[in-house]
């Protein structure tokens, strides 16, 4: 888009997504990395941040912005008056889900500040809007608290998208869509084509909105911790939904309580019947387990180990920024 001449400009509320640990961040024109030391930064200042540059810049010409939420998350902490309701519960599970809660009424506050200055400056007529997140979060359902495996309540993230004119305000969709389709979709959208040779690994979804297909993909895939020894790559099809692991996982959840997965005995769900997946059927559809387990070798090859080419790095960096990555769940030992 900056070949295009779009202003490129991004805000991020977690330090690990600096520039110098997280090199995409340089291609924007414009960012701001936080202070070394300061973990995350709360919604409300990112969205502060959004308007003084809205402020400044907002009327000229096109731009693309990007803000980084890291509320709600692990430790749950809203600010007042968004912590009340935790305040009245005695038992801390109940108390944690209230917290988790406040986060997230804080964060709809955040981005409802946001959305309420395009308006005032009467941009949001002509600004598509994209509302998405990386993960959910898990309270139990599942044993797991956390973000840790790939049960619904943890890959199942809403992704809303506004332009008027272009999507029509009552489209609603339950087809099989990625957060890598984010990205084709804009480009789409703004009828903007990629460089020869450039492939991207989703789809536009503007010919679902306009009713050209029935459905963007046949399957979705999705991973947790595919990057570690824990691997677990799942896919989803309109039916059926296997997670599938390729080593023994097994962490505590709770008091006394363990989350096991055995390499080799994978999990399959049947989608339409079973949304809270608690059916295994994997020892009754061997066929169909089969059938997927095909879908994601291709996917488990692109996870072998490459050799790292990277140049040397600071090792007292490295492992100051591997305890904040645990201390956020990202990594586990």
């Amino acid at each position: 888009l900056r070949q295009q001449g779009y202003s490129t400009v991004e805000f991020h509320a977690a330090e690990i997504l600096n520039t110098d640990h997280y090199p995409p961040m340089r291609e924007f024109q414009q960012t701001m990395d936080m202070p070394q030391g300061m973990v995350r930064l709360r919604g409300m200042e990112i969205s502060l941040r959004a308007r003084r540059w809205f402020q400044e810049h907002g009327d000229q010409g096109n731009w693309l912005m990007m803000l980084h939420y890291f509320d709600p998350h692990d430790p749950y902490d809203p600010l007042p008056p968004y912590d009340e309701a935790a305040f009245q519960e005695t038992s801390l599970e109940a108390a944690g889900w209230k917290r988790y809660l406040g986060e997230v009424r804080y964060m709809d506050a955040a981005v409802g500040h946001v959305i309420s200055m395009l308006k005032k400056m009467d941009l949001l007529h002509k600004t598509m809007v994209i509302f998405t997140a990386d993960h959910g979060e898990g309270f139990g359902e599942h044993c797991v608290r956390g973000h840790d495996t790939t049960h619904r309540e943890i890959i199942h993230v809403p992704l809303i998208m506004t332009m008027p004119g272009r999507i029509p305000a009552r489209f609603r969709s339950s087809e099989l869509v990625m957060n890598m389709d984010i990205m084709p979709t804009i480009l789409d959208m703004l009828q903007v084509s990629l460089p020869e040779g450039i492939k991207m690994a989703g789809t536009s979804l503007m010919p679902l909105v306009r009713g050209d297909v029935p459905a963007a993909h046949s399957f979705v895939i999705s991973g947790s911790n595919t990057i570690q020894e824990t691997a677990m790559m799942t896919v989803i099809t309109k039916d059926w939904k296997l997670m599938d692991h390729r080593h023994n996982i097994e962490f505590d959840c709770g008091i006394d309580q363990k989350y096991r997965a055995r390499a080799g005995a994978p999990n399959l769900y049947n989608v339409r019947r079973d949304l809270g997946e608690q059916h295994n059927l994997a020892p009754k559809q061997a066929k169909v387990v089969q059938q997927l387990k095909e879908i994601l070798q291709p996917y488990y090859d692109k996870q072998r180990p490459q050799p790292d080419t990277r140049p040397p790095h600071d090792d007292k960096r490295s492992r100051a920024m591997k305890k904040k990555l645990e201390a956020l769940g990202y990594i586990q030992e």
